[in-house]
């Protein structure tokens, strides 16, 4: 189902925006159909990845400004529902994967590595805009959802966790996207206020960790048997 949905992707890049959506929608949808088990389903979230990547790719060079929409929803929604299949076992990956789109949300679609979206401040452009002001363009308004869409997944995910592993891989995953966006997207105005949310989230997971603190301090605390 998985090749079945790739070759709809092919398919869709020379007869249309329609096929390139259908084939985003069951390359993503085709492992939750087939339901198998498997001891490390992380690697479906690298599947995802690159399923998002294509459909990003699609758009960049076919500019069908909906592909990527899908692609990124769709993205975001499996990751959530492995998450929720596999109950926090793949959560520090998880929390990988969500920067990884935001990353390909920022760069793909201006097709720079280094991303320079002009504008005014995003924030300002979408809620202090004025009466006949124009939209900020597709990419930064892309751009925006999926960094809105990564801090809000990973702070969900890691604030009352009682788990040390995914809790740290968010303080390092969140303030490696509040550095990308200060020194990575230097040259993208629009862009600018955005490390707010990421460091907003930051700030959340940190003061939120008393429960992973807690559960630490009662583990050294108890008594330890020793032995003779």
């Amino acid at each position: 189902m998985a090749l079945v949905g790739a070759l709809a992707l092919v398919l869709g890049w020379f007869y249309g925006p329609l096929l390139a959506a259908v084939g985003v929608i069951g390359a993503m949808a085709a492992p939750f159909i087939i339901d198998g088990s498997s001891d490390d389903p992380s690697w479906l979230l690298a599947y995802f990845a690159m399923v998002t990547v294509i459909g990003l790719a699609i758009d960049t060079l076919r500019r069908w400004a909906w592909v990527s929409i899908i692609s990124l929803v769709m993205g975001f929604a499996a990751g959530v529902f492995l998450v929720l299949e596999t109950r926090t076992l793949v959560d520090p990956y998880f929390v990988i994967y969500c920067a990884v789109l935001a990353a390909a949300a920022i760069a793909i679609p201006v097709h720079k590595l280094l991303p320079d979206h002009s504008w005014v401040l995003l924030s300002l452009s979408m809620f202090a805009r004025a009466k006949g002001d124009t939209w900020p363009e597709f990419p930064t308004r892309l751009a925006g959802g999926a960094v809105i869409a990564a801090s809000g997944l990973i702070l969900l995910t890691v604030l009352d966790t009682s788990r040390a592993d995914p809790f740290w891989t968010g303080i390092i995953v969140l303030t490696g996207i509040v550095m990308a966006l200060l020194i990575w997207a230097r040259n993208a105005p629009a862009l600018s206020d955005l490390e707010a949310l990421p460091a907003a989230a930051l700030v959340a997971i940190v003061v939120g960790g008393t429960r992973l603190w807690n559960v630490q301090v009662t583990a050294a605390l108890e008594p330890r048997e020793t032995c003779r």
